[in-house]
C-alpha cells in the first residue's frame, strides 16, 4: 500500500515536470490587426479568432497558429504585430517572500468584507 502511494506521487511530480517544460514558444500566439471593411462578417471572424478590440477602423486580434492559417484564408491585408506583453520588460521578485505588514493585511480585510457585503444582495434568503 505504501509502495503504492509513493508510486502515484512520483508519477504526479514526473508528469508536472514534464508539463512546465511545454513552452509557450512551442504554441505561437499571434495578435494582428486587419481593415475592418463592409465585406467582413465580424460574427463568422469571431468563431475563428479572439477579437481584442475594434479602433479607427481596424480590427485587432489573436490567434493560435490553427486559427492564424484559416484567417490568413479569408483575409488578405493582414498586419501581424507585436504581441502586446512582448513590449514590456518582465521583472519576477527573485528576492524571497515579500514582507506584509498589519496595514496591508488589515485593507485586504476590509475589500474581503465589502465583496462579502456585495455578495450577499445577490444570494437568496
Amino acid at each position: 500500500m505504501k509502495i503504492l502511494t509513493i508510486a502515484k506521487t512520483f508519477l504526479l511530480i514526473l508528469i508536472t515536470i514534464l508539463l512546465s517544460n511545454i513552452s509557450i514558444a512551442q504554441f505561437p500566439e499571434h495578435y494582428f490587426r486587419f481593415k475592418l471593411t463592409q465585406s467582413i462578417d465580424l460574427n463568422e471572424i469571431t468563431k475563428i479568432v479572439s477579437i481584442d478590440n475594434i479602433e479607427n477602423g481596424f480590427v485587432y486580434a489573436y490567434a493560435n497558429e490553427e486559427q492564424w492559417n484559416e484567417i490568413k484564408k479569408r483575409i488578405f491585408h493582414i498586419e501581424e504585430l507585436p504581441h502586446p506583453s512582448s513590449l514590456f520588460d518582465h521583472e519576477m521578485n527573485n528576492s524571497g517572500p515579500m514582507e506584509w505588514d498589519l496595514s496591508d493585511i488589515l485593507r485586504l480585510q476590509k475589500y474581503d468584507v465589502a465583496v462579502c457585503i456585495n455578495l450577499s444582495e445577490y444570494m437568496p434568503n
